[in-house]
């Protein structure tokens, strides 16, 4: 089925705006997402002035003599001497 000229131009119209408004909505993003400043962090605490708790590790586990026994369960990587092949191309 053939368009007419004026469907055409009115399809042009509505696509148009919709490319328009795609583009203005992206422009908004960009806008608030880059240039809109954002408050200043507190100088002590975390995030909206919720204090800070310190983690404490009990590390005395590790005192325990059965981790003396243990050991690596893989062998040491030995490095080969020669790695590759000769160049060809040297004479």
């Amino acid at each position: 089925m053939a368009r007419t000229i004026l469907e055409q131009k009115k399809i042009q119209r509505y696509l148009i705006a919709a490319l328009v408004a795609v583009m203005f909505i992206t422009a908004v993003v960009l806008w608030l997402g880059f240039f809109k400043k954002t408050p200043a962090a507190p100088a002590s605490g975390g995030a909206a002035g919720i204090p800070m708790r310190t983690i404490d590790i009990d590390t005395r586990l590790f005192e325990n003599p059965i981790f003396d026994i243990l050991r690596s369960p893989r062998e040491a990587v030995r490095i080969p001497e020669s790695v590759g092949r000769e160049n060809p191309f040297v004479k």
